[in-house]
């Protein structure tokens, strides 16, 4: 009987564990940490299966901080998955506009206007990295306008038939944030 207690003891310890890893490799250790499910409560019209890890740096929400807006999340998800530059158009649009909407404090009329506006582009595609950049309202700041810088890295492991993409996101013109991000790196297989 002890040897039953002492096993499963171990098991729960293992579970909880493997719980706190990061997925993302080389994440900074005074960066906090979100674990979400799919479908995201936000953005329910992105149809994926698995989870989303999210890091953000201790400036993310300070709009005069030098890491403001500066983090990452990694999505983790089953089966094999590509996707062409339109639908990382519209999986950036459809994300940010869910998030605007969920946390923006404006009137339902004033969010559902400012979220048409939303849009995000190509600007170089290389080897699985995609630097997009886009304009949003930054729901966490009344609403301010800023100029996002999103990479995107992706992978697949055959082993686990897992897809990663790896955003990694920070405010125009943070050169130093956006160094720190480059250490970030895709989990392995």
């Amino acid at each position: 009987m002890k040897k039953t207690i002492l096993s499963f003891a171990m098991a729960i310890f293992t579970l909880a564990t493997n719980a706190n890893e990061n997925l993302i490799i080389s994440v900074p250790e005074e960066w906090s940490k979100e674990e979400l499910s799919f479908p995201l409560q936000f953005a329910p019209s992105i149809k994926l299966k698995g989870i989303e890890e999210v890091h953000f740096a201790p400036g993310m929400f300070k709009p005069g901080a030098s890491d403001y807006f500066n983090y990452a999340f990694l999505w983790h998800v089953d089966n094999k998955h590509t996707f062409s530059q339109a639908e990382y158009e519209i999986l950036l649009r459809e994300y940010y506009k869910g998030l605007y909407l969920a946390v923006s404090k404006a009137s339902d009329e004033v969010k559902e206007h400012n979220s048409k506006d939303f849009s995000f582009e190509l600007q170089t595609s290389q080897h699985g990295h995609n630097l997009f950049q886009g304009k949003w309202l930054d729901a966490f700041n009344n609403d301010n306008p800023i100029e996002l810088n999103i990479e995107i890295k992706s992978s697949y492991c055959a082993a686990q038939n897992k897809s990663n993409f790896l955003f990694l996101i920070t405010s125009k013109g943070k050169a130093s944030a956006q160094r720190q991000l480059q250490n970030l790196q895709l989990p392995n297989c």
